[in-house]
Formats: structure tokens, sequence, C-alpha cells
């Protein structure tokens, strides 16, 4: 008996590894990039903003449009506004990609600023592997995006 159960629980076992890395390895993905400026509404760089990708899809469900972070490494703006994002292994191939840009650090980068979403097309700048990675995926130009200062709250 116990050794039934045994070859049962290792054909159950063995099955969903094999499942979940068919799914893991074996679906097409490929890398998606963005890089640019963020400045404030007088063109001053504004450091420290946290910059990530998404993708924007609309739920059935709940009827909105909803973000799905594309698990990239996120990356703040340097010191002259400038950024690079990266996202690696994606598994959809979106025809455009939602950068968000969203003020973490408060006063410490010259104001508290709007949080701000920039959808724009990507295109293929190189091929993969020529198996499962099909390659990766860029904002053709560099990014100018101007942030909008959060209204200040009277006390």
């Amino acid at each position: 008996m116990r050794k039934t159960l045994l070859k049962f629980l290792t054909a159950v076992l063995g099955f969903n590894m094999v499942s979940s890395c068919f799914y893991l390895y074996a679906s097409p993905h490929a890398d998606f990039e963005a890089k640019g400026r963020v400045s404030d509404g007088d063109g001053n760089p504004v450091p420290g903003i946290m910059v990530d990708l998404a993708n924007k899809f609309y739920n059935d469900q709940s009827g909105e449009l909803t973000y799905e972070p594309m698990d990239n490494e996120k990356t703040a703006t340097s010191s002259d506004g400038s950024f690079y994002v990266r996202a690696t292994d994606y598994l959809a191939m979106p025809d455009s990609v939602t950068v968000l840009f969203t003020d973490v650090d408060g006063e410490s980068n010259g104001g508290e600023f709007l949080p701000k979403e920039v959808t724009v097309p990507v295109v293929k700048v190189s091929d993969g592997d020529g198996a499962w990675d099909v390659g990766v995926y860029s904002v053709p130009d560099d990014m100018n995006v101007i942030l909008e200062k959060a209204p200040e709250v009277k006390k």
C-alpha cells in the first residue's frame, strides 16, 4: 500500500513539475526597454522619480483598465533626470508599453510631483535566439517627460 501511494505521489508531482516548467520555459518571451529624461515644468531635471514598465489591459471582469507590472528592474531617475528601465523575459507580446513615473521621495527632489503614465509604442530592435526568446523591443525615441507638481496642501 505504501509503495503504491509513493508511486502515485511521484507521478503526480513529477507531472506538475514538468507542466510548470513547460509553461515557464516553453512560452514566447521578450525584453522591453525605455529611456529618456524627466523634468519639471521649468525644464529642470527631476531626480529620484521611480520609473516602471507595465502592460495596460482591459479587465473584462471589472470593466476597468488595469496595469500588469512587467517584472522589471525598477529604476530611479539620476541627478540629470535621465532613466533607463528594462523588463526581461516578459511573457506577453504587447505592441506598446506603459511607463509609470512615481515620486517616491517627496520634497527631496525639488518638490512633490504627481504620478504620470505614458503609453508608448515599441519596436523590435534585435532578434532573440530563434527559440522562445523573440528579441528586444524598445521605445523608439528617448522619452522627454514633464511632471506636474502636486498642489500644495494648506494647513
